[in-house]
């Protein structure tokens, strides 16, 4: 690996990677992937993160292991104004892979391969300010939940690592969604833990409901 290719630069609290693989995924994203909740998104710029090398420990980790979907990320390329843009799937075995607004905005290229600097950041993906809690594919009958997913959004660029609902370990299914099992009630609440060892609870009630194939597509 080329001294180039490991240089990092302190942007504040964040770390960019400089000369990070920046490549053209699709005019927009599909369902898979991250397949984030439908909502009010404050940006609608988004891309698939991947494994490459380039990335440093901004990669998407193969596992599921705490995932960045929903995270926002800010790409600044030579000659061009910053992009954020949202975390929508994975691209393992290449780079960051922009829909095709978002690499227009940021490299003002024909599409191909770029390098560019990255960086994590802590802005919030949807319009509201506080987190919101989304579950799917629940199972559940005389008032007990038996099953479901779910995840959180807007955590402020925290990564939810674990959640449990009453006494229910969740584990994760896709993307940040999470699959709990038990036995459970409306009135219960989910509670995350981030990998900073910070948590945010929330009745199950108060989640909003995601049908599986009700699923955010960006195109800029």
């Amino acid at each position: 690996m080329s001294p180039l290719s490991v240089l990092f630069v302190i942007l504040g609290a964040a770390v960019a990677q400089q000369n990070a693989k920046i490549t053209m995924w699709a005019s927009q994203t599909d369902a898979g992937g991250c397949s984030l909740p439908k909502d009010s998104y404050a940006l609608q710029d988004a891309f698939a993160l991947g494994d490459d090398s380039s990335l440093g420990n901004l990669i998407y980790k193969q596992g599921n292991i705490d995932s960045p979907c929903g995270q926002v990320y800010e790409f600044t390329c030579k000659g061009r104004q910053p992009v954020k843009a949202i975390v929508a799937s994975q691209n393992f075995g290449g780079g960051a892979d922009l829909i095709l607004s978002t690499w227009n905005k940021a490299t003002g290229q024909s599409p191909g391969i770029a390098s560019c600097s990255v960086k994590a950041t802590n802005m919030n993906p949807l319009s509201s300010s506080s987190p919101v809690c989304y579950t799917r594919s629940i199972s559940q009958g005389n008032g007990i939940i038996y099953y479901t997913k779910i995840m959180v959004l807007n955590t402020s660029g925290r990564i939810a690592s674990k959640v449990a609902i009453n006494g229910n370990q969740g584990s994760r299914s896709s993307g940040a969604w999470f699959s709990v099992g038990g036995n459970m009630k409306p009135s219960d609440s989910a509670t995350f833990t981030f990998t900073d060892g910070s948590t945010a609870n929330f009745p199950l009630s108060q989640c909003k409901n995601s049908d599986e194939g009700n699923v955010q597509i960006f195109s800029g």
